[in-house]
């Protein structure tokens, strides 16, 4: 079924980066890397769909780290979005909740 999965969109990211998400999500990265970690990429649904802020993913193992993205993103769109911004898309959406959490998480482990 994951071979069946096509993503139209999206930027790939590099091994580094690949690896330093998966440092601050799983507290290591000392498992190699596996190939789907840097191939899938945040896509969301087509802005004509009902649901379009919702991310598309594959059957693999990023599908988990995607769920938790997307509780990232419905939480910012539900409470925190300001309505007054017509013209947020789904990409800075994404991008504001997860730079507010990962903000909060490295003010906590300062303190």
């Amino acid at each position: 079924m994951a071979s069946q999965f096509q993503a139209q969109g999206g930027t790939p990211i590099t091994t580094e980066m690949a690896t330093e998400l998966r440092q601050l999500v799983f507290g290591t990265s000392a498992i190699p890397m596996r190939a789907e970690w840097t191939h899938t990429p945040f896509t969301f649904g087509s802005s004509k769909e009902e649901f379009s802020y919702g991310l598309r993913s594959p059957r693999n193992a990023t599908r988990g780290l995607l769920s938790v993205v997307q509780g990232f993103i419905l939480k910012y769109v539900l409470f925190d979005y300001k309505s007054g911004k017509q013209n947020t898309n789904e990409y800075e959406c994404m991008f504001i909740a997860l730079s507010q959490k990962i903000s909060r998480k490295l003010d906590t482990q300062e303190n």
